[in-house]
């Protein structure tokens, strides 16, 4: 987003645009980052805290900080000198990019919250969203494309303390998931007026509360996310809500020199390390064989030969028929499997090369998942703390392709 405002400032420089980082400090998926891998290494922040993750204690971090190899000082402050993890976040996001003008959103506010205190009435009473989100859906689905997100009754949680839980509707009064809270609609309505901020959209409401409080004009997600986004057009139709454009992020892998050296070896090409792994390793293997591992040629014999076998057949009894193709079948199978074994022993034979193409893979591949899924920045930023700048200069944001970066 950094880099498209740059660009529409170029092209319109009558205009001013502003990046901004929506901080999800109001989820409470604290499974969904209490973990990072750094080299190889899975660290993970044990924690009893609940509630919204943005109000947890960052403190605990210390012994965690500390295990962490290389230059982490930023973190170190972040984590360390701020009493809650909002807090934290909106420092270490400021000293990497405030110098390209990045403004940092909470929501967490009740400020913030007055000014969605329609949309959380109508939620509550009128239940809009579930009715226009499943319009939207059966839309979706007729064109032949899977919805992401479905809407509830109601779409909110509620948010005190350490407590963030789902709000369910039953006989007229409202209950708050897995406590002992209960309310009347009455009571609902006066807590809205007064104290706003004990309520925190889900899924479905938090795209619309992100353009309540800042309209955009465009909002840049994951592929996932830009496919819910889709579904909620009609949400902020009926809200009077501007549906912002949506874009995907950019997608990148990261090729540093040791292994671009790895990749020359192996006489790969960019577009095969994103073959899945075992058909990877077969195609490396037929294609840098010593010997012809197709059987190509014999099961052409086989389908010519039981082509002119099944002609004779049908000419002398019928009821022969099935008996021919089965006998194909086999042989076919046969065939496949001796051309499997072949493989399987050329793969033995080239044992070192494939080693080297796995552990390849593995490398730009974790788990099989895209590098950018699963390693944390800070194994590229610590070997290079020009990492964000040659980012910023290497991508384009309306370049929805996969970017490889090599030195």
């Amino acid at each position: 987003m950094i880099n498209i405002c740059k660009q529409l400032k170029k092209q319109y420089p009558n205009f001013h645009f502003v990046p901004v980082y929506w901080m999800a400090s109001e989820d409470h998926d604290f499974d969904e980052i209490k973990y990072f891998r750094l080299d190889g290494k899975k660290y993970v922040w044990n924690s009893n805290q609940t509630g919204a993750v943005g109000r947890f204690d960052p403190s605990e971090l210390k012994e965690l900080t500390e295990q962490i190899p290389g230059e982490t000082s930023i973190f170190k402050t972040a984590y360390l000198q701020h009493k809650t993890l909002a807090d934290a976040v909106r420092y270490y996001v400021n000293e990497l990019f405030g110098e390209e003008g990045l403004i940092v959103v909470d929501a967490d506010h009740r400020d913030l919250k007055h000014l969605f205190t329609s949309v959380l009435k109508d939620d509550l009473m009128v239940h809009s969203a579930k009715q226009k989100v499943n319009e939207e859906n059966k839309k979706l689905e007729h064109l032949g494309y899977s919805v992401q997100v479905h809407a509830r009754e109601v779409n909110l949680f509620y948010l005190d303390k350490s407590l963030r839980s789902r709000i369910e509707k039953q006989d007229g009064h409202y209950r708050v998931i897995d406590t002992d809270l209960n309310f009347s609609s009455s009571e609902f309505e006066k807590l809205i007026t007064e104290e706003p901020e004990k309520f925190s959209p889900n899924v479905i409401l938090r795209p619309v509360y992100q353009e309540v409080i800042l309209p955009n004009l465009a909002y840049i997600g994951g592929p996932a996310e830009v496919v819910y986004w889709l579904q909620l057009k009609s949400t902020f139709d009926h809200f009077g809500i501007t549906f912002p454009i949506v874009m995907p992020r950019n997608f990148a892998m990261v090729i540093d020199a040791p292994l671009w050296r790895k990749l020359e070896k192996t006489k790969l090409t960019l577009a095969d390390l994103f073959i899945p792994k075992d058909e990877l390793l077969t195609h490396w293997t037929k294609t840098n064989a010593q010997h012809d591992l197709s059987i190509a040629n014999e099961l052409q014999l086989a389908n010519d030969l039981f082509s002119s076998l099944l002609d004779r057949v049908k000419k002398i009894d019928a009821t022969l028929d099935p008996m021919v193709k089965a006998e194909h079948k086999r042989i076919q199978s046969s065939l496949e499997k001796i051309e499997k074994k072949m493989i399987r022993a050329e793969k033995r034979f080239q044992h070192d090369k494939l080693g080297q193409i796995s552990a390849l893979k593995d490398t730009l591949f974790p788990g099989g998942s895209p590098q950018e899924r699963v390693n944390n920045f800070l194994n590229f930023y610590q070997q290079d703390p020009t990492f964000i700048k040659k980012l910023l200069e290497g991508l384009d944001p309306f370049d929805f392709k996969m970017n490889i970066l090599i030195p």
